[in-house]
């Protein structure tokens, strides 16, 4: 009785998870993308970039004509355990390293342990950047967009452990 009831239950709970995914399918069926969106290769005689490439437009959008051209740069944030280094390209940290636990013994002295180094994030993109699965064409644009803050915290910033 035990093992009818056992198969009874795994054939059912097959049959509703299999079952589920056909009608979702159904019901909402996935986008097709045309030959347009299909992502262009790019070749780079510059080598690689640790950012993805800008979307090529075939109509030049006129908002983005009067938009500031802001230089890339990278700012340095020190704190009592990492120090790292954020890009304002995409917003993303391109370096990351561990220097102290929080019971303030050091990591790996004198240099610390690289969490995320500067080499990886030119080879396959910044690991924090934005993934936006839905929309490739926002996802390039956003990480590859230059963003600038309102007050320049000039090259280095150093929180101390009672900042945020």
């Amino acid at each position: 009785m035990e093992k009818q009831r056992l198969t009874l239950f795994i054939i059912l709970a097959a049959l509703i998870l299999f079952g589920s995914q056909f009608v979702l399918q159904k019901l909402y069926p996935s986008p097709k993308k045309s030959a347009a969106e299909q992502p262009e290769q790019v070749s780079q005689s510059t080598g690689p970039s640790p950012f993805p490439a800008a979307p090529v437009q075939s109509q030049p959008s006129s908002p983005q004509q009067n938009l500031p051209q802001i230089d890339l740069r990278e700012i340095t944030l020190r704190t009592p355990y990492w120090n790292g280094k954020l890009s304002n390209q995409g917003v993303v940290i391109t370096e990351w390293t561990m220097t102290h636990s929080p019971n303030g013994k050091p990591v790996d002295p004198p240099s610390g342990v690289n969490l995320i180094s500067a080499q990886k994030s030119q080879e396959i993109g910044a690991p924090l950047r934005l993934f936006i699965p839905s929309d490739r064409n926002l996802e390039k644009e956003l990480n590859s967009a230059r963003f600038s803050l309102a007050e320049d915290p000039g090259q280095s910033i150093e929180l101390k452990s009672d900042e945020k």
